[in-house]
């Protein structure tokens, strides 16, 4: 009997080894499915808490306060030497790597 999972990988439940395409246990498994048999679907993937969900948005984040701050400036709403500090330096910093791509 086989198991898929989550990786891509085949798992052989006799003895754990997983595998994929290239591997000589591959025809062995391609068989077993010939012969009308189903491998065990992958666990369910347990469902992201909220600290996770949160962590997911905050690139996104990172890079709209920036985008805003920007355009804030770009318009004479607000000047940098307004801003606070170590906000001057990852605006800077993050301009600097910018101007590298």
């Amino acid at each position: 009997m086989y198991k898929l999972s989550h990786a891509g990988l085949v798992v052989r439940l006799s003895d754990g080894m997983a595998f994929q395409g290239d591997s000589p246990v591959w025809q062995e498994y391609q068989d077993w499915l010939a012969q009308g048999n189903t491998p065990e679907p992958a666990n369910a993937l347990p469902e992201p808490s909220p600290e996770q969900l949160l962590a997911q948005t905050d690139v996104g984040m990172i890079r709209l306060i920036e985008d805003l701050t920007n355009l804030l400036v770009s318009k004479g709403v607000i000047t940098t030497t307004e801003l606070p500090t170590a906000a001057q330096e990852k605006l800077a910093e993050r301009a600097a790597l910018r101007a590298q791509i």
